[in-house]
């Protein structure tokens, strides 16, 4: 056998060993997300009883809520077994599986409106807030875990601890009241609670859902700058409410990868300590991604009380209307969307994570 021919032998069966391992990864993946899949249905099955329950066993009665109290016997009577109210509670179970089997979440019982539409309708501002709060959270917090890394002690790291302790002081909904009393109604310089726009501005046709994006696709740019003071206040609030927890998170995270054997070999090399800080954020921000998946849960039910303040017409001051009306429909259709989204959200940050970190192997779990 030649030199040639015995490369040429070793470069096959390397290129198969790579083909075989690429082909156990993807094999990984699938398995991994066929895994994750055979969760939803279980899940959904978990979120429709929930939701069902905490409606079914409150003690109050819909009917008079709705018509009121000086409403006649009969027409109680009525109005509940229109809506199957008087059915035993493992009928009206059965009769409501019925129903989202054909897509129906309902009617609200005020509006008139079919729950869906109200969700969709309310959605994308509930959204464009927690999405929008949770990046500015990210950077604020990352970026105090970061600079304080990079000056452990210093002023920098005590100032950055003192904002992170600020943090977990104020609710959020208080420090949106303080904002809105100082930079609003005492200075001037912010808008009033009137939602997302002024209140004798139009509103563009929906398309995302999302006042700004929906103001750029309708071409009124001159009023992009509106929505977005309306946004200022509302956003800051609640990020500020939630960067501690990306902070606390980070920066152990990020002292662990600044002591890993890479961190200490990129140091061996003369690089940079800015470098060698970013290296350690490359090891340690799997974790701090993955960890948004809860602060989004948690922002969703965090928002409801800002909505009310800021009069944000979104999802969160929806629901906490339904409450305070038992309109059962929308209370159980925000349950399960909200549910439903949590898991959406869990579900694309595991991929996220594995793509920013190939250490991860779908193939052992």
């Amino acid at each position: 056998m030649t030199v040639e021919s015995a490369e040429a032998g070793q470069t096959d069966a390397l290129e198969t060993s790579e083909a075989a391992g690429g082909g156990w990864k993807r094999r990984g993946v699938l398995r991994a997300v066929a895994l994750r899949l055979l969760a939803l249905p279980p899940t959904l099955i978990v979120l429709v009883t929930f939701s069902f329950l905490i409606t079914a066993v409150l003690p109050s009665n819909p009917a008079r809520v709705v018509l009121g109290d000086m409403a006649s016997g009969e027409a109680v009577a009525e109005f509940n077994h229109e809506l199957g109210l008087d059915q035993p509670v493992i009928e009206q179970y059965f009769m409501y599986w019925g129903r989202l089997l054909r897509g129906d979440l309902g009617t609200s019982f005020y509006s008139g409106l079919p729950v869906g539409d109200e969700i969709a309708h309310r959605a994308g501002s509930t959204l464009a807030l927690i999405v929008s709060a949770l990046i500015l959270a990210f950077a604020m917090g990352v970026g105090i875990a970061l600079v304080g890394t990079r000056f452990p002690g210093r002023f920098a790291d005590r100032s950055g601890s003192f904002v992170v302790s600020v943090s977990q002081s104020i609710p959020p909904f208080v420090l949106g009241i303080v904002l809105l009393y100082l930079l609003s109604y005492q200075f001037g310089i912010a808008p009033p609670p009137s939602g997302q726009q002024p209140l004798a501005a139009e509103t563009p046709p929906q398309v995302t859902g999302v006042l700004a994006i929906d103001m750029v696709l309708a071409g009124r740019f001159s009023e992009l700058g509106s929505v977005l003071s309306h946004m200022a206040l509302p956003v800051t609030a609640l990020a500020f409410g939630y960067l501690a927890f990306f902070a606390r998170i980070t920066r152990p995270a990020l002292e662990t990868a600044m002591a890993s054997d890479q961190v200490q070999f990129a140091r061996t090399l003369g690089l940079s300590e800015a470098r060698v800080l970013h290296y350690g954020w490359l090891e340690a921000r799997v974790p701090v991604i993955a960890y948004s998946g809860q602060l989004f849960a948690e922002m969703l039910g965090a928002t409801a009380i800002l909505e009310t303040i800021f009069s944000w017409n979104g999802l969160g001051q929806w629901a906490i209307t339904s409450i305070l009306k038992l309109d059962i429909p929308s209370i159980q259709g925000f349950v399960l969307v909200a549910g439903t989204a949590t898991f959406v959200v869990f579900f694309a940050l595991d991929f996220i994570a594995k793509a920013l970190d190939p250490r991860i192997r779908y193939d052992r779990n």
